[in-house]
C-alpha cells in the first residue's frame, strides 16, 4: 500500500492542515487521490456515499469469505487476525474481539499468541471500555515488550491518565522495529495528547503516524481521530 506525505497549506498555518483526511481515506480504499471535476455538492455527496457503500460491501464480503476459510481450516491463525481486522474497520468491535478469542484456540505460535492478546487488550481498553479485562490481558504479555508497554499505555489512556501513558509510550518507541510499530506508538501518543488538551501535539503525532502506517485498521483509526480534531480546529 502506498504512503502519502501530507503537506502544510501556505495560506492557513493552523496545525490541523498537516493532514488531508480525504487522502487518508484514499489510502484505506487503496486508490490514488485525484482532483475531482466540478460538480454540485449534492452530486459529490451522493457519489462519495455510493463509493463508501460499495467499499463497505466489499469488506463484508471479504469478512464472510474469511469466515468460510476459517471454518475449513480452523488452525490458520493469520486468517483470524485478518478477519478481526476487517471487523474493526467496519466498527464491529465486539465481533472482532470474539474472533480474536477464537484464534487463541487455533494453536497459535508463541508470537501469534502475544499479538492476539495484545490486540484484545487494546481493543477492550480503547474501543469497548472494558479496562478490567484489558488489565487481565496485560498480565499475559511479555514484560517490557513493545506489546506490553503499548497495551499498558492504552489502558492508561482509557483511565484518563495520559501522562502515565506517555511514559509507557516513550519506552515502547525505542522498541519499535518497523514503520507500522512506529505508527502505532505515534497514534497512541496522539490519543494521549488529545486527552491532555494538547491538540497541536496530537496533530503532529498523527502527521508522523500516517507517513508510517501501513496497517488498514491503524490508518482508519488515524483518519477517525483526525476527523475529531478537525471539528475542533478554529
Amino acid at each position: 500500500m502506498g504512503r502519502l506525505t501530507f503537506i502544510r497549506m501556505q495560506i492557513d498555518l493552523s496545525p490541523f492542515h498537516y493532514l488531508l483526511p480525504l487522502l487518508i481515506l484514499g489510502l484505506v480504499f487503496g486508490c490514488s487521490a485525484r482532483i475531482p471535476e466540478t460538480t454540485s455538492p449534492s452530486s459529490t455527496y451522493a457519489s462519495d456515499k455510493n463509493r463508501n457503500g460499495a467499499f463497505e460491501q466489499r469488506l463484508h464480503e471479504a469478512e464472510q469469505s474469511l469466515a468460510r476459510e476459517i471454518q475449513a481450516a480452523p488452525s490458520e491463525t493469520e486468517k483470524y487476525l485478518r478477519r478481526a481486522e476487517i471487523l474493526e474497520i467496519l466498527q464491529l468491535e465486539k465481533e472482532a474481539l470474539q474472533v480474536l478469542g477464537q484464534a487463541l484456540n487455533s494453536s497459535p505460535t508463541p508470537s501469534q499468541k502475544q499479538k492476539l492478546i495484545y490486540r484484545m487488550a487494546v481493543l477492550r481498553a480503547l474501543k469497548l471500555g472494558d479496562n478490567a479485562a484489558a488489565a487481565q490481558d496485560l498480565e499475559q504479555l511479555t514484560p517490557e515488550s513493545l506489546f506490553r508497554l503499548d497495551a499498558e499505555a492504552a489502558v492508561e489512556i482509557a483511565r484518563n491518565n495520559p501522562e502515565a501513558a506517555l511514559r509507557h509510550l516513550a519506552q515502547a518507541a525505542s522498541l519499535a522495529q518497523n514503520h507500522d510499530e512506529q505508527a502505532l506508538v505515534l497514534y497512541h501518543q496522539a490519543l494521549a495528547f488529545q486527552k491532555m488538551g494538547e491538540e497541536d501535539k496530537a496533530v503532529a503525532a498523527l502527521y508522523h503516524a500516517i507517513n508510517r502506517a501501513e496497517n488498514r485498521v491503524l490508518i482508519k483509526d488515524i483518519e477517525r481521530l483526525w476527523e475529531v480534531l478537525d471539528t475542533r480546529s478554529p
